[in-house]
C-alpha cells in the first residue's frame, strides 16, 4: 500500500483570503547629499517646508501632532508668587506642596470609589482642553523644555545682571583702547573671573543663583490667576498682589521653630496650616487676602 505525503501546513493570516499580511515599512536611509541639505538649510526655510508638507500630507501632520502637541491639562504650572520663583536653595524636585498647588480638589466632582479627586487645575493661558506646543524656550535659562515634564529645580539661572568686576587685579593691565571694551568679553568664558552677577556677587561662570521650574508663557499664572474674555477686561478688573508671598517674622507663628529640627520654612509656602506664618510682601496682609491692587487682566 502506498504511503500518502503529508504536506505542510501553511500559516494563515487575519487578513482577507488571498491577501498576505502586510510587513510593516522599512525606514528609509538618507542619501548623504539630503542630510548635508537639511543640516545646511536655515531654519526659516526649514519651518516653510514642514509647514507645506504639513498642508498636503495628512500622515505627516498627524504624526507631528502627537509629537509636538499636548493639552492645556498636561502643562506643569509655574506660581510666579511661590517657591517656583522665589526659592533659590530648593531641592531638585518638586515637593509634595508644589505639587498640590498646581490645582485645588473639586468638591463638586463625582469621584468612583477607587479613584483619587480629581484636580481643578489653576488656569494659565490655555484652556484645559486647548492643544499647545509641548516644547517651549524658557524665559530664565533659554533652553528649550518640555512643558509636561517640568520639576523645581530644573532650571538654574541668575535674576540680575553680569557686571565687569573692578575690585580685583583681573583688568589691571587691560586697556580698552588696545584689547576691546570690556563688555565685548562678557559672554567669553575665558574672561569670567572679570564679571560678577549683580544678584548674588558670584562670578560670570556661575550657574544661578536660583533654582527653579522652567518659565514660558504658556505655564506661567500671575496676577490674580483667572480666565478673563479679552473683549472685557476693564482698567480694574484684576484685583491681585503685585509682590510676592514672604515669611511673616513680626508674628509668634515661627517663635519656637527650628529650621535644623523642624525643616526648612519655605518648603510650607503652601501648607494651609502654617498660612498665618506668611504674608504678602506688597501689602504684608494674609495669605487669603484676594489682593491689594487692581489694574487690567494680562496675559
Amino acid at each position: 500500500m502506498a504511503r500518502v505525503q503529508r504536506q505542510a501546513l501553511k500559516a494563515v493570516g487575519n487578513g482577507p483570503p488571498g491577501k498576505k499580511a502586510e510587513a510593516p515599512p522599512e525606514p528609509v536611509e538618507l542619501s548623504t547629499a539630503l542630510k548635508r541639505a537639511i543640516e545646511s538649510m536655515s531654519h526659516d526655510r526649514l519651518k516653510a517646508l514642514v509647514k507645506h508638507y504639513c498642508k498636503s500630507i495628512e500622515p505627516l501632520r498627524n504624526k507631528l501632532e502627537k509629537k509636538l502637541l499636548v493639552a492645556g491639562r498636561e502643562v506643569v504650572r509655574y506660581h510666579i508668587d511661590s517657591d517656583s520663583e522665589n526659592d533659590q536653595n530648593s531641592e531638585n524636585e518638586s515637593s509634595e506642596e508644589e505639587e498640590e498647588a498646581n490645582g485645588s480638589y473639586n468638591d463638586s466632582d463625582e469621584l468612583d470609589e477607587d479613584k483619587e479627586p480629581r484636580k481643578k487645575l489653576k488656569p494659565i493661558a490655555a484652556a484645559d482642553s486647548e492643544m499647545v506646543p509641548k516644547y517651549a524656550t524658557c524665559l530664565n535659562c533659554k533652553t528649550e523644555f518640555d512643558v509636561t515634564l517640568n520639576d523645581r529645580g530644573d532650571c538654574r539661572w541668575h535674576s540680575g545682571e553680569k557686571e565687569a568686576y573692578h575690585d580685583d587685579d583681573f583688568w589691571a593691565d587691560h586697556d580698552e583702547d588696545c584689547h576691546g571694551d570690556i563688555d565685548s568679553f562678557i559672554d567669553d568664558f575665558d574672561y569670567a573671573e572679570g564679571f560678577k552677577w549683580s544678584c548674588c556677587d558670584e562670578l560670570g561662570d556661575n550657574e544661578g543663583c536660583k533654582s527653579t521650574k522652567h518659565k514660558a508663557t504658556v505655564n506661567e499664572i500671575r496676577n490674580c490667576g483667572r480666565r478673563f474674555d479679552v473683549y472685557d477686561n476693564e482698567a480694574k478688573s484684576c484685583l491681585h498682589h503685585p509682590r510676592g508671598v514672604d515669611i511673616d517674622n513680626e508674628g509668634e507663628h515661627w517663635c519656637d521653630w527650628d529650621e535644623d529640627c523642624h525643616g526648612d520654612i519655605w518648603s510650607l509656602r503652601d501648607d494651609p496650616d502654617h498660612a498665618d506664618g506668611f504674608m504678602w510682601s506688597c501689602c504684608e496682609g494674609p495669605l487669603d487676602d484676594p489682593g491689594c491692587q487692581r489694574r487690567r487682566h494680562e496675559l
